[in-house]
């Protein structure tokens, strides 16, 4: 099978609400793969297996570059929006915000 067929089936299946393991069983597939093609067509997981909804994480990202062209540390980014720090990095790169310098105390 063709790669963009089975990237098609695991997104008509991703729709119907089939879980990750089931079309990983049943196309043969891997779960990075999977959420590959969730992450490219921006599929939402079925109600009820979300932590988050995608209009919330919209927000809560938002807030995030916002605090980050602010200046703010990943650490405090994490702390206060519950994101990971790969995820702030992502948006980092994402954006072009350019990592602050650090402060050169005075030892």
């Amino acid at each position: 099978m063709k790669t963009q067929a089975v990237d098609d089936q695991i997104a008509a299946m991703l729709k119907a609400g089939a879980t990750v393991q089931t079309i990983a069983q049943r196309l043969n597939v891997g779960y990075r793969r999977i959420q590959r093609v969730r992450t490219e067509r921006r599929i939402p997981h079925a109600p009820g297996r979300a932590k988050r909804t995608r209009a919330e994480l919209d927000v809560i990202d938002a807030q995030a570059v916002a605090i980050l062209r602010e200046g703010a540390s990943h650490r405090v980014i994490c702390s206060t929006l519950r994101l990971s720090p790969n995820h702030i990095s992502l948006l980092r790169k994402e954006h072009k915000i350019r990592v602050p310098a650090r402060d050169q105390g005075s030892s």
